[in-house]
């Protein structure tokens, strides 16, 4: 029996790691005193997938976890068992039963839509980039992984992205660069740069016309 939780992961928990946020998640369940299916073989583990991984000083409104049980359990119960012991700021927005089979995998899972509120003293610096980002048919950035340097161009990642007062917002693939990528290639900001700034990932989508992972 498969299930799909919504959930928010705001404030001090933008700090925490997608492995160690995997082991509370595992922990909760537990103390849920939920059903939870275990694979079968040498080393069991739960049957526990969280969506695609924030990254850390990102904060997500609207992210999500599947898992089985290896009972039915109404979803309205499951909801409210959940909610008594998530730890605030974890915030659970709704929970699907998806029968006997998994929905999409997270794998589909392909765009992202991020706010980005930042101080106001750096407007007129990122106004004038947004004028060279919109007056750009490319711009070429390079990565290096594993000793390989590859090249990657913002404008085939970032789908949108429009400046409001002090305000981003970005849609964008999530494969090929993340926002600090854009921070830093598009702004000219380092990571350590955006302290003070609030990152936020308001939706994760499913592009049927983007390649998948």
């Amino acid at each position: 029996f498969h299930y799909r939780v919504y959930f928010s992961k705001v404030d001090e928990l933008q700090f925490v790691a997608h492995l160690d946020f995997h082991r509370m998640i595992q922990r909760l369940l537990k103390a849920a005193d939920l059903p939870v299916a275990f694979s079968q073989g040498f080393s069991p583990h739960a049957k526990l997938s969280i969506g695609p991984p924030l990254s850390i000083g990102v904060q997500g409104l609207n992210e999500f976890f599947d898992f089985a049980l290896t009972k039915f359990v109404d979803k309205n119960e499951m909801f409210d068992r959940l909610k008594a012991i998530f730890p605030h700021p974890l915030g659970i927005n709704g929970v699907d039963f998806l029968g006997n089979k998994k929905a999409n995998n997270v794998s589909d899972f392909n765009i992202e839509e991020l706010k980005v509120v930042f101080p106001k003293e750096f407007k007129e610096q990122i106004k004038a980039q947004m004028e060279k980002w919109n007056n750009s048919e490319k711009w070429i950035y390079s990565r290096t992984r594993k000793g390989k340097v590859k090249e990657y161009d913002l404008k085939e990642i970032v789908k949108i992205m429009t400046l409001k007062e002090n305000i981003l917002l970005i849609k964008k693939k999530l494969v090929g660069g993340s926002f600090f990528n854009v921070a830093e290639e598009v702004f000219g900001f380092e990571r350590d740069d955006l302290i003070g700034w609030e990152i936020i990932r308001t939706n994760i989508l499913i592009n049927k016309f983007e390649s998948k992972r």
